[in-house]
């Protein structure tokens, strides 16, 4: 009886480090949505959800923080091309959402510098994008803008993170429709070698 207890509460360290694992990987998907929305585009239909919105969320609240430091810079101005640029996304996704053009609903947009360089998408999202933007970036100097800059700079790094998780899940999965593939092979060969 107490065995059980001490299993359902308390310190487990494998299921306490997935949790962390989760939180983690939000954190990086909602801050690194940010930059995303200026960089890709073809979006899947439910690709703007809630790390869309936390990571707006996290946009405000760092210019909360640091608002005594950053009178002068355009957070309002940065905002408004954010929201019209989700706004532009979300329109493009539900329009060809129906066509031969669609893409995975949860799909995180197609890099447009693969359109202008000769680079795979994977390379994009996890080393060029994340460097293009924090190159660009460094406008906010000209601006007098030292916390933008330091936003954007950490929001290109959280998107080139969370790319890298996201090629590591499908990765996992893969392995683990090959594991089924290889189970069922093997299933058959004994239930061959049983039948007969």
């Amino acid at each position: 009886m107490n065995n059980q207890q001490s299993e359902g509460s308390g310190f487990s360290p494998i299921r306490d480090l997935q949790i962390v694992e989760i939180l983690l990987s939000f954190f990086f998907q909602a801050l690194g949505s940010v930059p995303q929305m200026f960089l890709r585009r073809r979006f899947g239909i439910n690709h703007f959800g809630m790390s869309t919105g936390c990571g707006i969320l996290l946009f405000w609240l760092y210019y909360g923080v640091t608002a005594e430091l950053s009178t002068s810079e355009p957070f309002g101005v940065v905002f408004l091309m954010w929201l019209a640029l989700n706004i532009w996304h979300r329109i493009s996704a539900y329009r060809h959402d129906g066509t031969p053009n669609r893409v995975h609903s949860r799909y995180n947009g197609w890099p447009i510098l693969c359109d202008l360089l000769p680079i795979s998408e994977r390379i994009a999202k996890r080393w060029i994008e994340p460097i293009f933007m924090l190159l660009c970036s460094m406008i906010f100097i000209a601006f007098n803008a030292p916390c933008l800059l330091l936003f954007f700079a950490c929001a290109s790094f959280a998107s080139g993170i969370d790319s890298t998780q996201i090629e590591l899940r499908m990765k996992s999965r893969v392995r683990q429709i090959r594991d089924a593939e290889i189970d069922q092979e093997v299933l058959m060969n004994e239930f061959d070698r049983y039948s007969k």
